[in-house]
């Protein structure tokens, strides 16, 4: 079974990406998605069909569809300092575009919001729960960041581990030296 297709699908799109290291890559999908949306308004010549406000319409919605394309890109980057880790990322998240000019439901029918909170240091971290349909996740391997006590992160997350039911995953800490 596809796990990608198994997650919860409360949660919205999903996809798997590889993590982009190198800047000039970063750059140049930056580039391309701005010079492919440049050209696609130029093209459309919405100045001849539209009145200033349908215009002013329009324009709000190239700029959210605008938005979601390169967010969706910028998820996928990290400073090359980290490429030996050859990090792979569970990209998810509810559709912005989507959700935009429908009908606001009744209070007792609203759903609510997908994103979860956690605390860190003295500020709210939104995240989105995600969890297979059935069974576990596959997981292979952990690799957590740089600490100050690498056993003692190292012990903790056995213990998580196998509190959860997974014995034979691989835990290793990065090779990073922790900057303070």
């Amino acid at each position: 079974m596809n796990t990608l297709n198994s997650l919860s699908k409360k949660s919205g799109a999903k996809q798997l990406v590889e993590v982009l290291y190198k800047s000039s890559w970063q750059e140049h999908k930056i580039q391309s998605i701005l010079r492919q949306a440049v050209v696609a308004v130029a093209e459309s010549k919405i100045e001849e069909n539209l009145d200033a406000v349908q215009k002013q319409e329009m324009l709000g919605e190239i700029v959210l569809c605008l938005q979601e394309l390169l967010l969706d890109e910028v998820v996928s980057f990290k400073n090359p300092a980290f490429k030996e880790e050859k990090e792979w990322r569970l990209i998810v998240k509810p559709s912005l575009i989507r959700d935009q000019g429908q009908p606001k439901l009744p209070k007792a029918e609203r759903t609510g919001s997908p994103f979860k909170f956690r605390q860190f240091r003295g500020a709210l971290i939104p995240y989105i729960e995600l969890l297979p349909m059935e069974g576990k996740m596959p997981l292979r391997s952990i690799r957590f960041g740089p600490s100050l006590a690498p056993n003692r992160t190292e012990n903790a997350l056995g213990l998580l581990l196998a509190g959860y039911g997974y014995e034979k995953v691989e835990v290793t800490g990065s090779d990073l030296p922790v900057i303070l």
